[in-house]
Formats: C-alpha cells, structure tokens, sequence
C-alpha cells in the first residue's frame, strides 16, 4: 500500500495527469478520504546533501522507493534528531513552528528561489550561478531563514540585512517578494514528525508538479481502502 502512494506521487512528478483526470481525482481522492478508519502515513529518508552547516542541502527520498530531490531547512531552532533518518511528513503550504502549532506560511521568494534552485537555474544578485560550494549552500539556506523569520545571531550567515539570494528574489519579484507563496512554483512544505513518538521535527521543502497533492491524497486513500480490504478479508 505505501507503494502504491509512491507509484502515484512520482507519477505526479512526472506530470503525467491532464486537468480532466486532476478534477476527478480530487473528487475521488476527497470521497475515499472521507470513508477511511485512518490516514496512512507518508514517510521520507533524510540525509546530507552537500557541505552546507548546520542546514541544507539536504538528500531527501520519498519511500519506499519514490523520487529523490534536494531540500533546505525552514526552521533554525527545529532540528533533525534522528540524521540519517526517516521520518513521517505530511505536505502543506506552511512551517510549523518550533514544534507549536503556529502555522508559518512560506513566502513567494523562498518558493522562488527553490524552484530555481531544482532547476539549476539559480543565480545571486551579482549574476553567479548556484554551484552547491559550501558557501552558496549556506547563503541559500540563510536566505530562506532570513525571509521566513528565522534570525540566530550564532549562524553567521542568517544576518539582519538581506544577503545577495535575498536580494535576487527581491529584484525579480518585486514588492510581493515576501508574500505568502500559496503553492506558487509549485514548492510546498513537508512537516516531519517522528514516526514512533510523533514529536515534530524540521519542515524542509518540496516541489510537487500540477495535480501532485491530488495524486498523493488519492494515493494515500486507496493505500487505506486496500488495508480496509485486507483487514475484512483476514
């Protein structure tokens, strides 16, 4: 069942489903939701991607055998406990903070400067490209703590001012770069929680492709009927 939700979330990835298909499976993801004894949970493996310190790049794969992508950290005072390791994640528009329950939407220009980042396209305000050194690795990820109000004088490179991946969206975007993102880009948040104690962890960042978060609900609900099915049939 858990690779079914896979199969379906990298058949998102891939862009595979029209606007037609998205509108009945959201019909349908909705319905067989709303009829299951319990949500089955989504789990993704994290490991070190890169030479950045203490946050991102971090490698990310989506179980048990799903797509792999990069991520960076949305909060600098959550941490990754259990590193390797797997955790449970749900998908949303927003950080969770500090393990309460207030909820942080994330703004456009950390949406923007991720998705140019999967892309390989992204560039600082000076015009040079993103290379995963050490540096740019902890400039990104100090830029999308500075935009979503994580400031920790103890990492030097989360600073008051608006560093050169700051300033980059902010020339792109305009006056709405620190405006809730809502989905823009595509780039989303996984909440990760402990699949044992269910205590929250980091939330990291994720681009799902049109129609992705119908495919990955639906995935989940028939992952949940076809338990249901078993159950009756032992």
């Amino acid at each position: 069942m858990v690779r079914l939700f896979s199969a379906v979330l990298m058949l998102a990835y891939r862009d595979s489903v029209n606007n037609m298909k998205i509108k009945t499976l959201l019909l349908t993801g909705v319905f067989v939701a709303a009829i299951l004894p319990a949500a089955i949970a989504a789990q993704v493996r994290i490991s070190d991607g890169g030479d950045g310190y203490p946050g991102g790049e971090f490698n990310a794969q989506l179980l048990p055998s799903g797509p792999t992508f990069k991520t960076f950290c949305l909060e600098s005072a959550e941490y990754l406990y259990e590193f390797p390791g797997t955790y449970n994640y749900a998908i949303s528009s927003a950080a969770v903070n500090g393990g309460t329950t207030t909820s942080d939407p994330i703004s456009l220009a950390t949406a923007w400067l991720y998705d140019q980042f999967l892309r390989g396209t992204l560039k600082d305000i000076g015009g040079a490209t993103y290379s995963s050194s050490s540096t740019d690795e902890n400039d990104l990820q100090g830029a999308i703590w500075w935009l979503e109000g994580e400031t920790q004088p103890s990492y030097g490179y989360v600073t008051v001012s608006k560093n050169r991946y700051v300033l980059m969206a902010e020339s792109v975007l305009g006056t709405t770069y620190l405006n809730d993102a809502n989905g823009t880009y595509g780039v989303y948040v996984m909440n990760l929680t402990n699949p044992t104690t269910g205590d929250r962890r980091q939330d990291l960042l994720i681009r799902v492709p049109d129609g992705g978060l119908t495919a990955a609900m639906l995935g989940m609900s028939l992952a949940g009927l076809a338990l249901v099915a078993r159950r009756k049939e032992s």
